[in-house]
């Protein structure tokens, strides 16, 4: 709630401060053309939501629980590096406002491993799991962007992703 808060107050401020005419502009103002652009993204993956990952909570605990019973277990999930390409255009419909639309590929992904050895009533255990999850999406966003003079733009629109490969290599 604090978080929100906080980012309602930094939007309302560069609204209420954001300069709508100044003398540098004079004469610019009626410059704002529609453009085509691309971007590209490096990211690091993380998997936390806002309850947590399911799968990495589960392996947590089972890990947990075979320790707790003798056996000699370590591993987990982590994130993988993640990339992203695409294009977006911009349709300016106001000095400050621009429709926006956008379509990106989205490579990312998450390694999960585990090792388990020991001895159980039931006999021995020796497990090893070790594999690279590799996830690939179609993006895409429609939406309203807001330019300042600060040069921050903020975007409100919808976001749909589209699952392309679900891909595992041991």
């Amino acid at each position: 709630m604090k978080v929100l808060l906080i980012i309602l107050a930094i939007i309302l401020s560069l609204t209420t401060f954001g300069q709508e005419y100044s003398n540098e502009n004079n004469g610019k103002r009626d410059l704002k053309e529609s453009y085509f652009g691309v971007h590209t993204d490096f990211v690091y993956s993380r998997l936390e939501g806002t309850e947590g990952n399911e799968r990495s909570l589960f392996l947590d605990d089972y890990i947990q629980d075979l320790n707790f019973n003798g056996i000699a277990a370590k591993g987990g999930i982590t994130g993988r590096y993640a990339s992203s390409f695409g294009a977006f255009y911009d349709r300016f419909v106001g000095q400050r406002f621009a429709l926006h639309f956008q379509a990106s590929y989205l490579q990312t992904g998450y390694n999960e491993k585990l090792t388990a050895k020991g001895t159980t009533i039931d006999g021995s255990l020796d497990e090893i799991l070790d594999f690279k999850a590799r996830l690939d999406y179609i993006n895409l966003l429609g939406g309203v962007k807001y330019f300042n003079d600060f040069g921050i733009t903020l975007t409100l629109g919808v976001f749909v992703n589209y699952n392309i490969i679900d891909k595992i290599d041991n």
